[in-house]
Formats: structure tokens, sequence, C-alpha cells
């Protein structure tokens, strides 16, 4: 078993509410369970994809942190066919001109090499890296590339979702954290994607090939190793807040619901124990 847990710094804002993800089942681990401290209220909502819940919390002591603990477990189990049901938002749709440059490509053969034909375009147009302003943004569908762009792990894996959508295959988008092999804790979340062809589940993360230098590509859930477990799945989920509703492109950290009826992000300490 391992435990995730996330300590909260405390808003500065009295009234302030958090929207956590639920964790779930991705056919290697399974959240079985969340605790969580100084919290006197929680109540589950559903995003409007209809898969992926959450939980709003409301701190007990303003002032002191939240703790939440996560609890995963290995798991064989398959994924439901509705986890690859796909979102059609502004980070899963390819733009005109980048599906017809994804259909150019000729790509042929079983899924599989589909895919890995995918993977080689997006590591052809991809340095991995922080940008000040992401690719898409901007933009109401995911753009071609011209050269070179600076890219994280967000990043690279809209522009996989949008390029496999644009030639049917099925992909899901999952949000979580992952711990380096020499450490238990982790400064923020990481992004992976997971694939079905033939009902077989293949997990590819370029974008750890990229930052880490595996050089050798091949579908792998940890291709630099380490643990990772995953907190949500999908892109764009709305929930229903206590204030209106609330819009999250990657779902993996706590947000602060705010009474105003916005949104921010949280400070965090993030850590793994076996």
């Amino acid at each position: 078993m391992q435990q995730v847990t996330i300590k909260v710094t405390p808003h500065t804002s009295a009234q302030g509410q958090l929207l956590i993800p639920t964790g779930f089942c991705d056919s290697y681990v399974a959240c079985t369970g969340i605790k969580t401290d100084n919290t006197r209220d929680e109540v589950d909502v559903f995003s409007d994809f209809g898969h992926q819940k959450a939980k709003v919390l409301t701190p007990a002591d303003e002032s002191s942190p939240v703790q939440i603990r996560y609890q995963f477990e290995p798991t064989g189990k398959s994924l439901p066919e509705q986890f690859f049901e796909q979102q059609t938002n502004r980070y899963t749709v390819a733009s005109q001109g980048f599906a017809e440059e994804i259909k150019a490509l000729n790509t042929e053969g079983n899924p599989a090499k589909q895919i890995f034909d995918l993977i080689l375009k997006a590591k052809s147009v991809f340095d991995y890296g922080h940008a000040d302003e992401r690719f898409n943004d901007g933009h109401a569908q995911v753009p071609a590339l011209c050269g070179t762009t600076k890219g994280s792990c967000v990043d690279i894996n809209t522009y996989l979702i949008a390029a496999s959508n644009s030639l049917g295959i099925p992909v899901q988008y999952v949000a979580g954290y992952w711990f380096h092999p020499e450490r238990n804790f982790t400064p923020d979340m990481h992004c992976w994607l997971l694939f079905n062809v033939d009902n077989t589940v293949i997990p590819w993360d370029l974008a750890h090939h990229l930052k880490w230098g595996v050089s050798e590509l091949s579908p792998s859930l940890n291709p630099a190793g380490g643990r990772r477990v995953p907190m949500s799945f999908g892109r764009g989920l709305n929930f229903e807040g206590p204030h209106g509703t609330v819009q999250i492109s990657h779902f993996s950290e706590p947000v602060w619901l705010l009474p105003n009826g916005q949104t921010e992000d949280s400070i965090l300490e993030i850590s793994i124990q076996d």
C-alpha cells in the first residue's frame, strides 16, 4: 500500500473551500480511501463529464493547514469502457489544419504502430520545458506546430490527445503525481496518457522520455523509474461548486474555491510513503 499525503497551506481569505480530486482505479493502482484532517464538512460533486468525482472540503480551522491522505493499492482490474469516452473541447479537438497534418502522415499498420508514429511526431516538435504561454493558449482548438516548441507534460499530452482523436484512436489523459526514484516528495502534478488498443491499455509518457533523457522510446508507465498515482482523468472538467461552475483544465492538485466565485491554486506539500 502507498499513502500520498497532501498538506494544504491555509488561505488568506476566510470562508475558502477546497475542491479536491478523489483518485480512481486505472488498472495499475486504485485509490482505496481518503482521509482528511482539519475539515468539518465534505460534499461529493461530479463533473459534467459524468465519470470523474471530486470533493468540496470546508476547513474546520481556517488558520491551520488541511491535510489529505490518499491510500493506493496495486490492482489488475480492467478499465471501464466509459473511461475512454472523450470530451469535446479546446483541449481535445485538433484544428482542421492539425488534423489534416496528422492524417497526411499516412500512418499504417495496427493502432499500436499508429500511436508510435504520433509519439515520433510529437517528439519532433517539442523540447521539454515550461514556457510562459502554452502553445494552445488563445485557440478554440489544438493547433498544428511549426518548428520546435517548448512544452511540459501538459502541452505534449494535449498535442497527442488531439492527434489521436483525429485518427479515432481511443486515449485518455490522466493527471496525478510522480515521485522521483530517490525522493518521497514532489513539487507539483504530472500527467500521462493511456491508450486503448483492442481492449489492451498502452501507457505512454513521452514527456518523461524528453525530460529525463530516456532515448529509447517505448510504451511504459514509468520510463524514468519512480512511482506515480492517478488523481483524475479527462481534460477541461466542469464541476458545480458552492459558488457556481468551476472549470479545471487538468485536475490533480486541490483548488481553492472563494466566496466571490473565483478559484486560486493552493500551496502544497506532497509526499508518498510505502
